[in-house]
This record gives C-alpha cells, structure tokens and sequence, in this order.
C-alpha cells in the first residue's frame, strides 16, 4: 500500500520540482522553494536505491560536506538558500528537456533532418554533426543532446528495417558511438563562442569594457580548428573501420532551416 501511494506521489512530486523551480526563479516566496525542496528529496528517497553506487556516494558526500561547512560557519544561511534555488532550477530545466522526447519522436521533420545528418559517410556525418549541434546548441543549450540523440536512434532504426542484409548490428553500435562522441564534442565547443553560454557570460562580466564581438572571431576559429582536430581523432579511433555502401542522404537545406 506505502509503495503504491509512492509511485502515485512520484509525478506530483517531479510537476512540483518544475513549477517550484518556475516561481523560485520569478522571486516567490521562500515557502515556495522549501516546497520545491521537500519534492526533490521525495524523489531521491524513491529512487535511491535504484541509482548508481558512485551517485549515491555522491550525493552522501554533498550531503556531509554542506553540513559541515555550514556547522563551521563557512558558508551562511543565505549561501545555503542561493545553492537550493541554482539546484532547483537545475533540476526543472532537466525536467522540461522530457517534454522535447514526445515532439521528437512524432516529428516528420526531426525525422527528414535525422537522415541528412545521420545517413552520411563517416568524415562528413562528423563535420555535419558538429556544425549541427554547435548551431542548435546555441538556441536550445544542453536540450540539443537528447534530440540529436534522437535524431540518430530513429534514424538507425529506420535503416536497420530498410537494410537488414548489409546493416549488422556492429555497425549499428558503430556509428552510434562516434555520433554520440561527436555531440559530446560538439557541446564542449559552444561556450568557445556562443554568446549565452553560461561561462562566457561569467567570465564577460569579471572582465570590464569587454563585448562577445572581442572573443568571437578567436572563439569561431577555435571551434573550427577544435571540429577538424577531433575529426582526425575519431579517423584515428575508427581506422579499420569501413564505411557502409549506399549509406547516403542527400542534403536538404530547407528542412535543415526549418528545423534551426
């Protein structure tokens, strides 16, 4: 009975992370951000045992060394309230990436960009990508993930019922590990130049009389070089690695406009 009343509670309580996370960021009350609060410790308590030995470990640690450092007058009760607020807004933007999963999987378009980005040989699917997520990065942050993600899951789906014969399950693993590697690099590309990236942001406001335009060519040329670097990382990594015959999609630059 305790068990069933807690799954029922569970999407309360992430509608609660969200929505507190919403109101705490416009300056509600603090009533508002221990609500917040007593919902994220809801769903740790449910799920912890579910979560990886090294995340709860983490989380133990967090834990104690934010009670010491308070109990050793360290950190205040004002630090403390400004940490809850940064990790409940954390955790409702992580929440609302989960309303892009259902607009992905239905979209036509997601699906046509999928196969230009995806079916493509291994040295321009890299560059395609990273130019890819270094653009929508830019618009949608760390979002951009889970829908080149997605992008490639339906896209090899797609061609593993369209091309049994030459389509194995190796090559299949194959091209979803050096897509994903390529987003990861791709993601780590955009605070270079990208001018809402969280650390240009921070670093452009410590330095006075500075503009994005001053570090953005240098930023652009970086991002560049960094793009044909990893490249000839990923050739190397993948070196006895062939490339699928007849695994090409033509490019389509209005459906890739549309999508951006």
């Amino acid at each position: 009975m305790i068990r069933f009343v807690m799954q029922r509670l569970l999407p309360l309580s992430f509608w609660g992370v969200f929505l507190s996370a919403i109101a705490t960021a416009h300056g509600a009350h603090d009533l508002v951000l221990y609500t917040g609060l007593v919902c994220v410790l809801f769903i740790i308590g449910v799920g912890f045992s579910g979560l990886l030995p090294s995340a709860r470990r983490l989380i133990m640690l967090t834990t104690l060394l934010s009670a010491g450092a308070y109990g050793m007058d360290l950190v205040n009760a004002q630090d403390l309230r400004g940490a809850f607020g940064s990790g409940l807004s954390l955790g409702g933007f992580l929440f609302s990436l989960q309303f892009l999963s259902p607009a992905v999987e239905r979209s036509d378009l997601v699906a046509r960009v999928g196969r230009i980005f995806v079916r493509q040989p291994p040295g321009r699917r890299y560059y395609s990508i990273s130019v890819g997520v270094n653009l929508l990065g830019m618009l949608l942050s760390i979002s951009v993930i889970p829908l080149f993600l997605s992008m490639i899951r339906r896209t090899l789906s797609e061609t593993l019922v369209q091309d049994t014969n030459q389509f194995s399950d190796q090559t299949r693993q194959t091209i979803t590990r050096r897509s994903a590697s390529t987003i990861q690099r791709g993601m780590s590309m955009v605070p270079l130049w990208s001018p809402i990236s969280v650390v240009m942001v921070v670093i452009s406001s410590k330095v006075p009389d500075i503009s994005w335009m001053d570090y953005f060519p240098l930023g652009v040329v970086m991002c560049g070089l960094l793009i044909f670097v990893g490249r000839q990382i990923d050739r190397l990594q993948f070196r006895n690695t062939t490339a699928v015959a007849g695994f090409h999609t033509p490019m389509d630059f209005p459906s890739m406009f549309a999508l951006f």
